[in-house]
């Protein structure tokens, strides 16, 4: 295999770990050490905010090197083989919904969320969007899983 390949690959291999690892930190160590050592502290929404902040920025720089070695890795063909070829579209099509998801989170629900809670954070629309936020995150977890699984076979 060249060199050049070889190469690009393991950065689409890395940027997809970033991606999913960062979620899977999360969701299963983060949160809830967060939760188990500072309950419901005030404190608790400004550290995970900061956290959130340097995790998407993560997520983002993965995303811009997916996609650009993706297109790079079909464009010399080395991705494509024609028994393959359905369980590659399908790969594509759920990271392109991931990352509407992850876009979505970061440009709407975030600065929503910040806005109601700054005003109540009690209010019903301050803890649906908090649920939103969070559903979007597991969503985005349980395809990249998915798409991880695909990309063993695609």
């Amino acid at each position: 295999m060249n060199l050049a390949i070889w190469l690009v690959e393991w950065v689409h291999m890395l940027a997809s770990v970033v991606w999913i690892g960062a979620m899977v930190i999360l969701l299963f160590a983060i949160m809830p050490g967060m939760r188990e050592v500072l309950g419901t502290d005030p404190a608790m929404k400004m550290v995970m905010r900061s956290i959130g902040v340097r995790i998407t920025r993560l997520v983002n720089w993965s995303i811009v090197a997916l996609v650009a070695t993706g297109i790079f890795l079909i464009a010399l063909g080395s991705e494509m083989q024609e028994d393959r070829s359905l369980a590659l579209a399908m790969k594509h099509i759920m990271v392109a919904i991931m990352i509407a998801v992850h876009l979505g989170r970061w440009k709407v629900v975030a600065p929503r969320l910040s806005i109601a809670e700054s005003q109540d954070p009690a209010s019903r629309l301050s803890e649906g969007l908090r649920k939103l936020n969070m559903d979007l995150v597991w969503s985005n977890l349980a395809l990249g899983v998915v798409v991880m699984f695909l990309s063993v076979y695609a």
